[in-house]
């Protein structure tokens, strides 16, 4: 694939992320991945529509879809709750975990298999990591103003019967002991919040990128890591749905497969 990828030894582990307890890693091994990063959601989204405004959008916070207007195979517009129509020449569903809901007609549904996950943030701590870290049992990565995201990542939950999001859980509580146990300068902490992640997985896994097979006037873009993937897929899209262009990285990705 390309990616840069390396093993590093125990005296590079503690250059690149120093508050790391040596005892926490023992002798496993320990990849570092000097390309990886993360986007901030709030600072990236808060940017985006920014710049959309900029550039003569409409941003309609807090407004609900009902209805996508679809007539002899075309997509004419949206209906909104308040009863309101939108005409539009193409419409894009980047709704994530919502892009199969039911009140859309079956030619426009993305077939998903969504999974929930939980998602524990600290306040404050006086740790500097500056890097995503995956462990045993937990990933961790700064969530600013000196705030740490904590996951697990060997959960899934239906999203029907996850639990309820609350920092008094004991999962959520023994989920931050672990992140203490690697990183000790976390300090006795507790969550300061709780939250549950949905997933918006494809049925199958991957991403469902581009038109739907017997629609016009339709593109859908749904895919797990969605903010990870933002800034290439909002580009690539916008290729297509605006130039025409036909972005040979979307090939193995297209929903049609869902419709053979």
């Amino acid at each position: 694939w390309g990616y840069a990828a390396e093993w590093i030894s125990a005296t590079q582990l503690r250059e690149l992320a120093p508050d790391i307890d040596p005892a926490a890693v023992g002798d496993a091994p320990v990849a570092w991945f000097p390309e990886e990063g993360w986007v901030d959601p709030v600072v990236y989204a808060h940017s985006m529509l920014a710049a959309a405004r900029r550039l003569g959008a409409r941003v309609e916070i807090g407004a609900r879809m009902v209805r996508v207007e679809l007539r002899f195979g075309r997509v004419t517009g949206v209906t909104m709750a308040d009863g309101r129509t939108h005409g539009a020449d193409l419409v894009v569903n980047c709704t994530g975990r919502w892009a199969d809901d039911a009140g859309l007609d079956p030619a426009l549904r993305i077939p998903l298999a969504p999974t929930a996950g939980l998602l524990a943030f600290t306040p404050p701590v006086a740790v500097g990591l500056e890097r995503l870290l995956k462990a045993p049992g937990c990933d961790i990565r700064p969530d600013g103003a000196g705030r740490l995201l904590v996951c697990r990542n060997d959960d899934e939950f239906d999203p029907a019967t996850a639990p309820r999001p609350g920092v008094d859980l004991p999962e959520m509580r023994e989920l931050i002991r672990k992140a203490r146990a690697i990183l000790p300068a976390m300090g006795p902490v507790e969550p300061e919040a709780v939250r549950l992640g949905i997933r918006a997985l494809p049925k199958d896994g991957f991403s469902a990128v581009g038109p739907l097979p017997q629609v016009e006037g339709y593109y859908a873009a749904v895919t797990h890591s969605g903010v990870t993937l933002a800034a290439f897929l909002g580009t690539a899209v916008a290729d297509e749905v605006l130039s025409g262009a036909v972005r040979p990285e979307l090939a193995t990705f297209r929903p049609a497969r869902f419709f053979g």
